[in-house]
C-alpha cells in the first residue's frame, strides 16, 4: 500500500531508466492530491505514527523532557496481577541515552494535557482582530497570486521541455545516461517545487482563509471540545495542535504547537495583532492601510487543519 501511495504514476509520470517524465496516460489523481499524501506519509513518518491499533492516543505525540526521545508506553504488573501502563522514555528504555526521567503512569500525562487545553483562553476581542488582520493579508495575497501563477505556469511548461529536449538528445548518443539521470534529476526537483506552489494556488488562499478562521472559532472552546471527545478524536487533536509535548520529570509540560495555533496563542502575535488593528482603524479613513506581519505563512499546504470537503487537507 505504501509503495502504491509512493507511485508518481498515479498523478501521470512514468519512470523510464531512473528518470521520471509526463506521461501520455491519464492522471488517476491530481498533482496536488498526491503531493499531500507524500506530506502526510512524511508527517507519520516523523511522528512514528503509522495506520495501525495505537496503545494510547498521545503515543506518538508525547517525548522525554530530560533527553527528548520519544514516550513508549511500558505494562507494569502489580503483585496482585493488576495491569498498569506507564510512560517510559525509549532513550533510558532501549539504553541509548543517559536519560534518568522515571515512568509516568498515563493518566498523569492525560491530566497534564486536558490541564493544557483548560489554560488555553483566547478572548472574543483577540479573536476578532486576529480574524481581521487574516482577511486583510489573504486579500492582499489573493491579488498577487494570480500573476505568480501565471509565471509557474511559464516556468512548468519550460521545464517540461526541457525534460523533452534531454531526453532526445540522450536518445541521439549526444548524452551518457549518467548525464541524462543527472539533469533529469534536477529538472523533477524543480517540477515538484513548481508542482507544490501550483497546487497551493489550486486550493486557493479562500481555503487558507476558512482553516484559520475554523482554527480561531476552535481555540475559543477547545478546552470543551477535548474534554468531550473519544480517545481516536483526542489523538487527532493533539496531533493537529502539537508538533511534540515534552513531559518533564517534575510533572510540567512544553508543547511545541504547530501552525497556526502557536500564531494564535503567541500573546507577542496577539500584541501585535491590537497594535496593527488601531494603526488600520485610524488609517482607513485616510485611505494607507498598513499591511499586517501576523500572519507570515498561510498557504493551505503549510497548515495543519481537520478535513473539509472542498480540500482535504488531513491532520498531520
Amino acid at each position: 500500500m505504501h509503495r502504491m501511495l509512493c507511485n508518481p504514476y498515479y498523478k501521470g509520470d512514468v519512470v523510464y531508466k531512473g528518470v521520471r517524465y509526463d506521461g501520455d496516460h491519464p492522471r488517476l489523481v491530481e498533482p496536488e492530491v498526491w503531493l499531500t499524501v507524500q506530506a502526510v506519509l512524511r508527517a507519520h513518518n516523523q511522528s512514528g505514527d503509522r495506520t495501525q491499533t495505537h496503545d494510547h492516543y498521545l503515543k506518538g505525540t508525547v517525548f522525554c523532557g530530560q533527553c527528548e526521545s520519544r514516550l513508549m508506553i511500558n505494562h507494569a504488573r502489580s503483585k496482585s496481577g493488576t495491569i498498569y501502563p506507564y510512560f517510559v522514555c525509549t532513550g533510558r528504555h532501549q539504553k541509548t541515552t543517559d536519560c534518568t526521567q522515571r515512568a509516568l503512569h498515563t493518566t498523569d500525562v492525560e491530566a497534564l494535557i486536558e490541564d493544557y487545553y483548560q489554560s488555553i483562553r483566547i478572548p472574543p476581542e483577540t479573536v476578532a482582530v486576529l480574524r481581521e488582520t487574516l482577511n486583510v493579508e489573504l486579500d492582499r495575497l489573493t491579488a498577487s497570486a494570480s500573476e505568480e501563477a501565471a509565471d509557474l505556469t511559464a516556468r512548468r511548461v519550460k521545464n517540461l521541455s526541457d525534460q523533452e529536449r534531454i531526453l532526445d538528445a540522450h536518445l541521439a548518443d549526444a548524452i551518457t545516461l549518467d548525464q541524462l539521470k543527472t539533469r533529469q534529476g534536477q529538472l523533477r526537483a524543480e517540477l515538484d517545487t513548481i508542482d507544490a506552489r501550483l497546487a497551493e494556488h489550486h486550493n486557493d488562499y479562500a481555503e487558507a482563509r476558512t482553516h484559520i478562521g475554523d482554527c480561531l472559532d476552535l481555540a475559543t472552546d477547545i478546552a470543551r471540545i477535548y474534554a468531550g471527545c473519544d480517545d481516536q478524536t483526542r489523538r487527532l487533536c493533539n496531533q493537529a495542535f502539537f508538533v511534540k509535548i515534552y513531559i518533564d520529570e517534575d510533572r510540567t509540560i512544553r508543547p511545541v504547537l504547530a501552525e497556526p495555533w502557536g500564531i494564535m496563542l503567541d500573546p507577542e502575535k496577539a500584541r501585535d495583532a491590537h497594535t496593527w488593528f488601531a494603526a488600520h482603524d485610524a488609517a482607513t479613513q485616510k485611505s494607507e492601510v498598513p499591511t499586517p506581519s501576523i500572519w507570515l505563512h498561510v498557504g493551505t499546504s503549510d497548515i495543519k487543519c481537520p478535513w473539509r470537503d472542498s480540500n482535504p487537507q488531513p491532520f498531520a
